[in-house]
């Protein structure tokens, strides 16, 4: 999930950053850089998870970052903002408590994965995996916005006939 969400955001950082401003929580100059953070930490959550590199810290993190998304859309949503989360970017659209509900449930994954693996004893292949992917986590917003999926960041595809948009 980590890894969907990081890579539909890191195709259009700039609308993920318009998402973030809407929620109207941090200042308009921070929220750029803030698209570009959550993306890194997001798929560095992935890396880890996919490699299961340190599990209990990947879970603890998952958990931290599931209870911050849970408050800044409850808080978002209590000013009046029922726009849809920058979640998956532009791609899935979800009411607020869809939102909360969807990530209450991975919140009590990553909880379960915290305590399920208290006693994993670490193998020299996720360490090696993990290094090995870990450049994913720096290129994927570099790149990401020059891949060739804009339909999955616009509502166009190649073709339409725009002529009646009002510009």
């Amino acid at each position: 999930v980590w890894a969907f969400a990081a890579f539909l955001k890191a195709l259009d950082p700039a609308a993920f950053a318009d998402q973030i401003t809407a929620h109207e929580l941090s200042p308009e100059s921070w929220n750029t850089i803030l698209a570009i953070v959550f993306i890194v930490v997001e798929m560095l959550l992935a890396v880890a998870h996919l490699t299961f590199f340190k599990p209990r810290l990947a879970f603890l993190g998952s958990g931290l970052l599931l209870l911050f998304f849970i408050g800044v859309t409850g808080w978002a949503w209590s000013q009046g903002n029922t726009e849809g989360c920058g979640c998956f970017g532009r791609l899935a659209a979800r009411k607020p408590w869809e939102v909360i509900l969807e990530d209450s449930g991975f919140l009590a994954a990553a909880v379960l994965g915290f305590f399920l693996t208290r006693d994993w004893k670490p193998r020299r292949v996720s360490a090696v995996a993990f290094a090995a992917l870990l450049p994913l986590v720096v290129v994927l917003p570099v790149v990401g916005p020059s891949l060739p999926f804009d339909s999955l960041v616009t509502t166009f595809n190649p073709g339409e006939d725009m002529s009646s948009l009002a510009a």
